[in-house]
Order: C-alpha cells, then structure tokens, then sequence
C-alpha cells in the first residue's frame, strides 16, 4: 500500500479576503494558534497587491500567501487555493464569516484526539482547554458524495445554494470519492469542507459516512450527486424534524428532471413516486439521493453499512430497517422536493434491477427486519407474483409464435392481463397524472421491469452458493483481521457504539429561530432519543 496510507489525514485551511485587511488579521489572531495546533497547512488568498499584505505576513507564520486581482470573485479565490492545497481535508473560510470561523475552529481543537479515537469529530476530547459551552454550530450538514460528477454536480451545487434556508443554519461537505474528473474544483466554489478519498473510490454509503464524521449539526441531510433541491427543500425537512421530535428520519420524492426528458424516465420517477405515496407518513426506507436524518439517530444506527454495499445497491433500505429497529419513524413529505439529473435508460434500468437490488439482496445471509412492514410484504408478494406471471407469459408467447398456436397465445395475454389487474392501482395512478396512453403504454415496461427482476433473483441466488455475501474483498478483511490503522480507514464490518453525547445546536444558536415554519401539530417527545457518536478509530480503520 502506499506510504502515505499509513499516516493520519490532513488539514489544509484555505481563508480568501476581498476587503481590506483588517478582518483577515483579526480572524488569523483568534484562530492561528488553534490551526497550529491541528498541524494544518494554511493557505491565504487576498484579492488585492501583495504589499498590502505586508504587515500581516510579518505577524503571521502561514503556509503559502497568494495575491490575486481585485475584484476575482469568491469562489475563483477558493479554487485557486484548493489547487495549492495538497491534504486530505480541505476546509474554506472566508475573512468575514465568523459563524464558519468558529464551527471550524471547533474541528480544529477537537482534531488531535479525532485522530487517535476516530468516529464523528465533534464528539472526540478537545485539545486545549477552551470551553464550547456557548459555540454556535450549525443546525444542519449537507452531505454530498461524489465520484465523476460531471456537469450533473455544479447543476446540484448551484441548486443548494439558491435554498431559501439561512446559510447561517447549515454547512456543505463534499466527498470527492476518488473522482478523475474536476469535481472537487467544482465542489471548492460552495463547499465549506471537502474530503478527498484519494485511494478510492470506495462506494456511496463509505463517502456518506466519511462525510459525517466531519459535520457538526444536530442533523444531516444526504444529497447525491445528480439531484437538484428545490429552494425550499432543506428549510421543509427542518421544518418538520423541529416541530415533530418523534421523527428519526424523513425524506421526499425525486422526480425527473425537465432536463432529462424521456419516456423511461417519467416512468420510473412515476413509478417511485406511486410507491413513495402508498407509503406516505410512516415510511418503510429512507432515500439518500435527498434525506435528512438526526445526527444522534444515524450514530446510533451505526451509519451506512460499507461492507456489505460497495456501491449504490441496498444500502438505503438497510440503514432505514437499522433506524425503525431503534423505535424511530422515518417519514415521507411532500414538500421535500427533488428532481432526478440522470436519464434513465433500458441499460441502466437492467443494471440497477439485477446489478444494485435483486443480487445483493439474495447474497445477503442475515434475513432483513420484516416487522410492522405489511405493505411491504404485500407488495413483495405481489411482486413475486408478477414475476412468475411475467416469465410464464414470455414462455408461453415464445411456444406460440412460430406455431401461432392459438391457447399458448391465449395464455400468454392472461397472464398479461392478471399482472395489469394487479397493478391497477399504480396504473390509475399513471393515468391520472399523465393520463390513459400514458398508462396503457407503460404496462408493456411493467411487464419487462418483471423480466429483469427475475433475471435478477436468479443470479442473485447462484451468486449467494458460489461466492456467499457481498464483503469489500480479501485485502480489506486481512486489513480488519489484524486490526491494522490506516487513511482512508477500511471498511466497517461491525460498526462500533459509544454512550458518549454529542453538543447540539438549539433552533435560536443555529439561526433557525428566523424560519417561518409550517404548521404542524405538535408530535410527542422522542423517548428514544439516546445520543451516541458513530463509532471510534478502532471501528473504523479496523
């Protein structure tokens, strides 16, 4: 493995200035000392002439100072000095910003013994002896993975930053999972912190839990890649996690993008949105592609399971059984809105059935939670069903096209008709939103989405006796056998549990006392809201 492997991860600290002077000095005297003892690599960007720079340089011990034109913008001083900066954690901070500077700064006293105890940094000891009694953090943190983002990414980043939610109120962190592409340069224009997984890419569920360890909010929001908010999205998930404290979890629906037109992809944002509805309120999943969660809840949870699920499979579906187990509810809102930027295609529809749901599915041993879920079992029987109808009505319309035999015909479109009978709710759905044609036309996908599914458990299963469950691969389990350390850490096999509880941010220190919220009848208190951090170093690397 690579040397650089084997040390702890890295802080660099990019602060730009656009103004005078004054506040960059004032910001490098409160905090330097804190960043000195974090070992972070600071870099300094002023949009003005070096000479005015002169006299803090002579204060100050910084790293690299950069002077650009007046006038460059923000978020070009930003990337210019996420190009300079060379450590795993990228934090940015702006001369101005004193909300940012002080959540910063509540990283960098606790770093020195994040290092050596691991899960989520706000809940490892602080160095120093300052107290964070009266430190303000943020009420929520944004957590987006990414890995190739391509144009799909600035579309979601541009999107966050147009929520109406107070940025007072909530930071970004972005996991550049080992991308080849530019995405965390375009990630440095909006990010409060990016971590790069240098070594990877390690898959979703692995960045989203790296990425926790890094907020400091009471909750988190999971946001992907490829999906644009709308601008009310964040404040309508805080809105309902505030005023219902029995919440654990709630999510909305992403539906497609105007942007990515297509029959396929109406159909599958139609078809999610149905089965998202028929569940509304009291939810059996979660959907990490727009999602928040209580921070004390995911910890408790043990986060995303990363052994299992090396890419975008179940992962969903599993942490949501692993919440509702702890007596959480986990809800559906409307109001919680997203649009899909990737186009659905056949291919991708084959591969996400077989490749991300049905295989690992069937290779996992350990049965999933199946109590309070009688939707569930419902839909799963029916699901089954039309599987099995599906397959008889392919091979009896195989036997009776050469021969145009007349009963294998007849029994073929029987089999047809009894799948449509069967989803004759979700078709009237259809066709009340984008009517009878629409409808008619999308039972021919119904019955080639059943096709696939079958395909699917088929190779599911010969994967479970061949190769048994899914694991990240024969170095990773020597790496946790030994119990070897080492950045980025490997994956968890058993997520660890601590007592330890966590600081909070209360509606009026995170900004939030500010949002007109919407009206909800008061929920009762949470009688499991027990907080634990994520985990610890041992867990993690281990």
């Amino acid at each position: 493995m690579p040397n650089d492997t084997q040390n702890p991860p890295g802080i660099s600290i990019i602060v730009t200035c656009r103004n005078e002077t004054a506040n960059l000095r004032r910001c490098l005297e409160r905090y330097a000392d804190c960043w000195a003892k974090a070992h972070a690599e600071v870099i300094v960007i002023y949009a003005g002439e070096r000479a005015e720079l002169a006299s803090v340089m002579q204060q100050f011990e910084i790293t690299a100072w950069i002077a650009m034109a007046r006038g460059t913008l923000s978020s070009d001083l930003r990337r210019i000095g996420f190009e300079r900066s060379s450590r795993d954690i990228v934090v940015f901070l702006d001369d101005d910003d004193q909300d940012r500077q002080e959540w910063s700064a509540s990283l960098f006293r606790n770093w020195s013994g994040w290092t050596d105890t691991g899960g989520r940094v706000i809940n490892a000891p602080r160095c120093g002896a300052e107290s964070d009694d009266q430190q303000r953090y943020p009420y929520l943190s944004v957590v987006l993975p990414v890995h190739n983002g391509g144009p799909r990414l600035l579309l979601a980043l541009q999107s966050l930053a147009l929520t109406n939610l107070p940025r007072s109120a909530w930071e970004l962190v972005v996991v550049d999972d080992a991308s080849s592409d530019e995405s965390a340069i375009v990630a440095a224009q909006y990010a409060d912190r990016i971590l790069r997984l240098r070594h990877g890419p390690y898959g979703p569920g692995y960045a989203r839990n790296r990425g926790f360890e890094l907020t400091l909010g009471e909750c988190v929001a999971f946001v992907n890649a490829d999906v644009m908010v709308e601008t009310d999205t964040l404040r309508n998930a805080v809105t309902v996690l505030t005023t219902h404290p029995d919440v654990g979890a709630v999510f909305g629906s992403c539906d497609a993008s105007a942007m990515t037109p297509g029959f396929l992809s109406d159909y599958r944002s139609l078809v999610q949105r149905y089965y998202h509805r028929s569940t509304a309120d009291d939810a059996f999943t979660f959907s990490s592609a727009c999602g928040v969660i209580r921070s004390s809840v995911f910890e408790s949870a043990g986060g995303y399971d990363e052994w299992h699920f090396a890419r975008r499979q179940l992962e969903d579906f599993e942490l949501a059984q692993r919440i509702r187990s702890l007596g959480e509810r986990i809800i559906l809102d409307t109001g919680i809105r997203a649009a899909r930027l990737r186009k659905w295609t056949l291919r991708r529809m084959i591969a996400t059935e077989i490749f991300g749901l049905s295989v690992p599915r069937m290779r996992l041993k350990a049965p999933q939670r199946r109590q309070d879920l009688g939707w569930l079992d419902r839909a799963l029987t029916r699901k089954t069903a039309n599987i099995v109808l599906s397959w008889l009505a392919a091979i009896l319309a195989a036997v009776a096209w050469p021969k145009h035999n007349t009963p294998a015909s007849l029994g073929a479109l029987a089999c047809v008709i009894i799948v449509a009978v069967n989803n004759a709710a979700e078709l009237a759905f259809f066709a009340r939103e984008r009517g009878i044609g629409f409808a008619v036309l999308s039972l021919p996908l119904d019955v080639l989405y059943y096709l696939i599914a079958g395909i699917g458990v088929v190779f599911g299963w010969i994967a479970r006796q061949a190769l048994g469950e899914p694991t990240p691969g024969a170095v990773t389990e020597a790496f946790v056998e030994m119990g070897t350390k080492r950045w980025p850490p490997v994956p968890v096999k058993r997520l660890g549990r601590s007592s330890f509880v966590a600081p909070t941010a209360t509606a009026e220190s995170s900004g939030l006392a500010d949002i007109p919220l919407l009206p909800h009848n008061q929920a009762a208190s949470n009688e499991n809201g027990i907080q634990k951090p994520f985990g610890d170093r041992r867990d993690v690397r281990a």
